[in-house]
């Protein structure tokens, strides 16, 4: 495609933006429109007081075409609650009421409907490090046209400060998981603590088959996952382990390294190493072996 795809100050083959609001700067040299419908999300390629959003879901689920919607008067800001969500009102020509750097989705935290930052960069190499060190950008599934940034969670721990928690309790919960695109974060197995670096913290749907106590078998994945306030720990690291056999993994729950409270033979121990991007998790702990 050319220097620019926009005739209203969109964005142009320097990285510049001329749209209402605040559009993510740090675009790819130059948009492909042709990749997603009438414009690019990743460029925001749309004319002045428009943005770039895919259209309704069709019956396989996944975004149609994008393309630019007006943005709305007195938007809401990224990061806050928002009330229409994309492609659910005609009228506004499947926009929402958002600012021009974000879009109304339904989110991994509370509030449920958030404005959502579009991520920065690329498919080949997204950014949203600049919405929170542990933020990611869902590429993967039928969000594939509508780029947003996670925002990291916090377990149900009260010395975690500033983080939001997971929605709809007791389906969702907050777990360490690897820091990639995917749409859907899967949760992981900790197989030695404290944990390094390339992971963060999302909202993990609950499955039929949860360990709702302490103590309980785990697989993580795709599989035999830890209920909320748990986390899947290699069975050696969890003395209060129910059946050690029953499953290379069990579930240990998250604790208050200021204020530590665990199961007999444990400890609170922190999860994360003491790394910048983990700031906010410094008094996050689990119970596990001393």
């Amino acid at each position: 495609m050319g220097e620019s795809a926009s005739s209203g100050g969109g964005t142009t083959e320097g990285g510049t933006t001329g749209t209402t609001g605040s559009p993510p700067p740090d675009v790819p040299e130059r948009c492909h429109p042709e990749d997603y419908g009438e414009c690019d999300p990743w460029c925001q390629d749309c004319p002045e007081g428009e943005k770039c959003v895919p259209g309704s879901p069709g019956a396989s689920s996944e975004w149609g075409p994008t393309h630019c919607v007006k943005v709305a008067a007195d938007a809401s800001q990224t990061g806050d609650p928002c009330d229409v969500h994309v492609a659910s009102d005609p009228s506004n020509g499947g926009g929402d009421d958002c600012d021009a750097a974000s879009a109304c989705v339904t989110g991994e935290v509370e509030p449920t409907f958030t404005c959502e930052a579009f991520c920065r960069g690329s498919p080949d190499a997204p950014d949203c490090t600049f919405v929170h060190p542990l933020s990611v950008c869902r590429l993967e599934g039928p969000l594939d046209r509508l780029p947003t940034c996670t925002q990291p969670c916090s377990p149900d721990v009260p010395t975690v400060p500033g983080r939001p928690k997971c929605p709809w309790d007791p389906y969702f919960g907050c777990t360490v998981v690897p820091a990639t695109p995917d749409e859907w974060a899967l949760a992981e197995r900790i197989e030695t603590l404290p944990v390094g670096g390339g992971r963060t913290m999302r909202c993990t749907s609950l499955t039929l088959d949860t360990s709702d106590a302490p103590g309980g078998p785990c697989l993580a994945g795709t599989g035999l996952r830890c209920g909320r306030g748990l986390v899947c720990l290699a069975s050696a690291l969890v003395p209060y382990c129910a059946d050690p056999t029953a499953a290379p993994g069990c579930c240990a729950p998250y604790c208050d390294l200021t204020n530590p409270d665990c199961p007999a033979g444990s400890v609170c121990r922190p999860v994360f190493e003491p790394l910048p991007e983990y700031a906010d998790y410094a008094n996050l702990g689990v119970c596990a072996a001393p």
